[in-house]
């Protein structure tokens, strides 16, 4: 939820090692400016989707549509 593949890091797949060393040359590979971006897109989106508002409206969301499935 946290982690945007290519936008935000990169994800690998579970148990590919290649895919792993894959996605860890490509950070590595990142140029300062590029980190950068990275960091400020993630920083953008962990603050958008998970601040402690956001995440009190979707739990309320999530038990108003539990309360008015069961009526």
């Amino acid at each position: 939820e946290t982690v945007i593949d290519g936008s935000t890091g990169y994800l690998f797949a579970n148990k590919n090692i290649d895919d792993l060393e894959n996605k860890l040359r490509k950070a590595l590979s990142l140029s300062e400016a590029e980190k950068e971006n990275i960091a400020q897109i993630a920083r953008t989106h962990v603050e958008n989707n998970f601040s402690l508002k956001s995440m009190c409206q979707k739990t309320c969301d999530l038990y108003n549509i539990l309360l008015n499935k069961h009526e």
